[in-house]
């Protein structure tokens, strides 16, 4: 079971999108997901058509079980399989959603309860379960963002091509530095950096190409293929449905089938 974290301490760059859009189509190539969202905003429910509400905080601080917190995201709001895409084959995806009792995760765990490892313990009876979960993570870094981090897999950085995203994914990687040097202590495999999404690029927009270029040289082979801004992306979100069922057609839809694929690989990733 893989569990990638989306992550990056500067907010609007596309996390919640980026995570509800790869759980949608891991789930429609047949994967089981599990979406785990660790924001008080709650948007991972809403973009995905359900109701903010206190799972999460049930399920790391009431110790409620994981059966009882998890909902199954109806497959109309994350998938199309109206005939167009013949080697899909439908997963599931379950969604543990979040609202503002979120806040008070962290400090509630370690009150009573001061277990740095709670979130990883939650999930290990989930790994017969669920090929992936992802965790969608709020901008501003806590006690929660530790917990997380100690049962993070994978990484994937969230940005804009925009020097103030950039300042936040690089604050976010000395965080997942120090975090990993305390791993490499405890004798636990280290976060791989799985890659870096950028979100709302804009064509033939010089700042965007350049930010991009030089992101690719700093970190080769882990700049993913970037989302351009597209109103598709707006309407979906609307709507409470995946880019993948709401315009499965869109060209918005087949540029976030590479980064499923691009992750699906967990390889290196070529720039287009």
């Amino acid at each position: 079971m893989r569990v990638i974290t989306f992550s990056n301490e500067k907010g609007g760059v596309g996390k919640t999108t980026t995570a509800v859009t790869l759980a949608s189509g891991l789930a429609s190539r047949g994967y089981n997901v599990l979406l785990v969202d660790t924001d008080a905003q709650g948007h991972g429910a809403t973009m995905l058509g359900m109701e903010r509400r206190p799972a999460l905080y049930d399920w790391l601080v009431r110790n409620a079980p994981a059966k009882n917190v998890m909902e199954m995201v109806p497959e109309q709001n994350w998938a199309d399989y109206s005939g167009r895409m013949e080697d899909m084959r439908p997963g599931e995806l379950a969604l543990i959603a979040s609202n503002y009792e979120t806040m008070n995760i962290a400090a509630a765990v370690m009150a009573q309860n001061p277990d740095p490892y709670v979130f990883l313990r939650r999930l290990m009876p989930l790994a017969g379960v669920f090929d992936y979960v992802l965790v969608d993570t709020s901008p501003t870094p806590s006690l929660l963002h530790h917990l997380i981090y100690n049962a993070t897999t994978d990484i994937i950085f969230c940005t804009q091509a925009e020097t103030p995203s950039l300042r936040g994914l690089l604050d976010t990687q000395l965080r997942v530095d120090e975090l990993n040097q305390s791993r490499k202590a405890a004798n636990m495999a280290e976060m791989r950096l799985l890659g870096i999404q950028f979100n709302r690029v804009r064509a033939k927009v010089i700042e965007h190409e350049a930010n991009i270029r030089d992101t690719a040289e700093r970190y080769p082979g882990k700049v993913m293929p970037s989302i351009r801004e597209r109103i598709a992306w707006a309407e979906s979100a609307r709507e409470g449905k995946s880019i993948f069922a709401y315009a499965p057609d869109s060209e918005a839809a087949l540029e976030a089938f590479s980064l499923v694929d691009a992750v699906e690989a967990g390889g290196a990733y070529v720039q287009a």
